[in-house]
């Protein structure tokens, strides 16, 4: 036992600790789980939700324009899909959010495999080789 904890904290060294990004990311995630008990107003709440969501949605767009140079507008496509979907279920089915946000990913990863799968086949001027 003494063993596998020695092993498990050499690992978070390695591998969290001697990251600065990967440091920010967990105490930024540390911050937001913290955030309902310190600021209980619904306002601010969601005004930080959906500041989560779009830096996400920023850090996404980045990893895929920035780094690899690519154009992908799917992103919002995407994006739209989960969000209407679970306020569609939301609204007309009455499920709650905690089942109506997993749906919604789960549409719209239909839809991306739906698109995707056929615009892997493209040849040409369409897809770089």
């Amino acid at each position: 036992m003494k063993g596998n904890l020695a092993l498990l904290v050499s690992w978070i060294r390695g591998e969290v600790i001697d990251i600065p990004g990967r440091v920010i990311a967990v105490l930024f995630l540390g911050v937001l789980l913290l955030v309902p008990f310190v600021a209980p107003n619904p306002y601010y709440l969601r005004i930080i939700a959906l500041a989560a969501i779009f830096a996400i949605y920023a850090a996404s767009w980045d990893v895929l324009s920035g780094v690899t140079g690519q154009l992908n507008l799917g992103h919002g496509l995407f994006f739209g899909v989960a969000a209407y979907l679970a306020a569609l279920m939301n609204l007309h089915a009455d499920i709650g959010p905690w089942l109506g946000i997993p749906l919604g990913a789960l549409g719209a990863m239909v839809i991306g495999v739906t698109v995707g799968l056929p615009a892997l086949r493209l040849r040409g001027i369409y897809r770089r080789s």
